[in-house]
């Protein structure tokens, strides 16, 4: 009974590491077409106290320590293990990871150790290499080589038709801006002369109708408030 109890308890242990682990370790997923290169970066910066090793589905393929006093790469890690024949690259400066000419083989787990004083971690790569079709390799060519002509990649072209974009915004909004202001100085005017023309007429019509009862005209004055004062002569 208590030998069964030690088993279940290392069980649960296990499980419970390898959840952590697996939960700590970052995984990134890496796409890359057949024929192509691919860069896997480490994110740091080779000293004396790393040692950075890449692992592929749990076989060394690449290794370097911080005082550069050990390199290796495919074979030099592994005899008789000639996968990539050349055709791995390890920057000494970060330890980062270069494969070139890729194929589909090469898809798979590149699992990154680094190794240094107070603490080592893992990066999980998960390379994924397709394959594209002749047709599609001629699209992308001539994709690209218009981008040539022209000068301007796909993401530039964009760049400019949204800038164009705006600049036409602003023109049309400055536009809007412009025609309600006039209006409103339009308006404003407008009610400004018909004021006028009142004011005018009601000085005439009492003119008039002083004339009219034989007396002298009124001295007719425009108040602050619109009214109209008069004042007569004796």
């Amino acid at each position: 009974m208590k030998m069964n109890f030690v088993v279940l308890w290392m069980l649960c242990l296990s499980v419970v590491l390898t959840g952590v682990y697996s939960v700590a370790v970052d995984r990134v997923s890496v796409n890359v077409t057949k024929g192509d290169s691919v860069t896997l970066p480490t994110g740091v910066k080779a000293d004396r106290e790393v040692d950075i090793r890449w692992y592929f589905n749990e076989t060394l393929i690449a290794q370097i320590n911080g005082d550069l006093s050990f390199i290796c790469t495919d074979v030099q890690c592994n005899e008789g293990n000639e996968r990539y024949r050349d055709r791995l690259k390890l920057d000494h400066q970060t330890g980062s990871l270069n494969i070139t000419n890729t194929s589909t083989t090469d898809s798979g787990e590149y699992h990154l150790q680094i190794i240094r004083i107070g603490g080592d971690s893992d990066k999980i790569f998960i390379v994924t290499v397709h394959v594209v079709s002749a047709s599609d390799q001629d699209q992308m060519k001539g994709t690209s080589e218009k981008e040539r002509e022209s000068g301007l990649s796909s993401a530039a072209r964009a760049g400019i038709g949204v800038g164009v974009g705006v600049v036409l915004l602003i023109v049309i909004a400055a536009a809007a801006v412009g025609v309600i202001y006039y209006l409103k100085r339009h308006q404003t005017g407008q009610r400004t002369r018909t004021q006028r023309s009142d004011q005018e007429n009601s000085v005439t019509y009492t003119s008039v109708n002083r004339a009219d009862n034989g007396s002298e005209p009124a001295v007719t004055e425009p108040s602050r408030d619109g009214d109209v004062n008069t004042s007569e002569t004796s």
